[in-house]
């Protein structure tokens, strides 16, 4: 017979605990439901302890509960996020003035300052730190700010007329649709201007300002004024000046290079005398009253929207030029080499100055050359069929072999 082993009391105690621990277990993954809850073993703890149900300990579905919502504090508009927005909300003084600060500038902490649509007029800031100032639509006319601290400073729809701004810091300034009449940024760099929008100076204002010797180079003026501006040694280098208004410019002494667009700018009556245009895109350009004495204009791109009526071109170069249908008419072209010239077909020479120039074996067909003065001018072996020469001065002029076929003459 097998001897059974005796446990002691101890032992046998323990045995029976793991036995209904087992149990438990068996219990709680087999018979009840898969959401059991704690609430639900301690019931099975009970009835396996005591030997009854009871009523033990409540296990009915929680209730879930919110917090009443928290009262609505109001908040005040947001805070414009871009330059555009601010331009949107900007409140221009006048006529909406706000109160002018009634302590010395001079004397305080202006760095991040906010003086929007405040009336500035004449005051004077020179020397002053006014780093992060915001001056949306703020008044400044006549305000010197020469030697200012203006970094990164805000002048969004200001009005800066005949402002003194010589010498002022302007690194990440921002002066979107600014007005810049008669300001004077002589030597400045505005290269860095803008930069919050890619240099990007559209719309802004700058009729008679001072910007002699000035760096505007890689800015975008599309759409600016510059009406009688003095750009006189201003590097314009990279500079979109595409459709600016330049009438009565003065450009003497300008760095232009072929990075430079002109095409589509209004530079009547601007001066450019002397300056190097050679391959520039002329296309749609106004030029007419210019003064372009002395300027190389080699290889220009025009098209029959250039205007270069009245224009000054004596002493220019105008090799490979093609000013086929261009609006001539006024234009001093006296002594000056035309046979280097593409074409001159249907061109407007009405009232043109042609002294003594060569033209000889150059393609004048349906050219208006009305009441033009052609005193001198050679025009030998010249193809004029169909021109127009009513009126013209043809006096000592060299017609020989030229093609006269079908050209009017009084």
């Amino acid at each position: 017979m097998p001897k059974f082993i005796k446990l002691s009391p101890l032992r046998q105690a323990a045995a029976l605990f793991v036995l209904a621990a087992l149990l438990i277990w068996e219990i709680g993954y087999t018979i009840l439901p898969d959401d059991i809850t704690p609430c639900m073993f301690s019931k099975i703890y009970l009835v396996l302890a005591a030997g009854h149900t009871g009523d033990g300990p409540a296990c009915g579905v929680a209730v879930e509960t919110t917090a009443p919502p928290a009262p609505v504090t109001p908040q005040p508009p947001p805070l414009p996020t871009t330059v555009f927005q601010a331009a949107e909300q900007a409140v221009i003084c006048p006529p909406d003035c706000a109160n002018r600060p009634a302590v010395d500038l001079r004397r305080q902490n202006l760095v991040g300052a906010g003086f929007d649509a405040v009336d500035l007029a004449g005051a004077d800031l020179r020397g002053l730190d006014l780093r992060d100032a915001s001056f949306a639509g703020a008044h400044l006319a006549g305000v010197d700010l020469s030697g200012a601290d203006l970094r990164s400073a805000t002048f969004v729809k200001a009005n800066l007329t005949g402002a003194d701004l010589r010498q002022a810091r302007l690194d990440g300034i921002i002066l979107y649709q600014a007005n810049l009449t008669g300001a004077n940024l002589s030597g400045q760099d505005l290269a860095a201007v803008n930069r919050r929008l890619a240099h990007n100076l559209e719309e802004l204002r700058l009729d008679q300002a001072d910007l002699s010797h000035t760096r505007l180079t890689k800015l975008k003026l599309r759409g600016s004024s510059l009406v009688g501006a003095n750009l006189r040694g201003a590097d314009l280098r990279q500079t979109d000046l595409s459709e600016v208004d330049l009438t009565g410019a003065d450009l003497r002494e300008a760095l232009i290079d072929l990075t430079t667009r002109l095409a589509g700018a209004n530079l009547s009556r601007a001066n450019l005398a002397g300056l190097d245009l050679a391959g520039q895109d002329l296309r749609s350009t106004q030029l007419a009253g210019a003064i372009l004495t002395g300027s190389d204009l080699s290889y220009v791109q025009t098209d029959v929207r250039t205007n270069l009526s009245g224009v000054d071109l004596r002493f220019t170069r105008l090799a490979g030029v093609e000013l086929s249908g261009v609006n001539l008419s006024r234009a001093n072209l006296s002594d000056l080499d035309l046979t280097q010239l593409t074409g001159l077909i249907d061109s407007d020479l009405s009232r043109a100055r042609l002294r003594h120039s060569k033209m000889s074996g150059i393609t004048l067909i349906h050219a208006n050359l009305q009441e033009a003065d052609l005193t001198g001018a050679d025009l030998q072996a010249a193809n004029l069929g169909n021109a127009d020469l009513r009126g013209a001065d043809l006096t000592g002029a060299n017609l020989t072999g030229a093609h006269l076929i079908g050209a009017s003459f009084d």
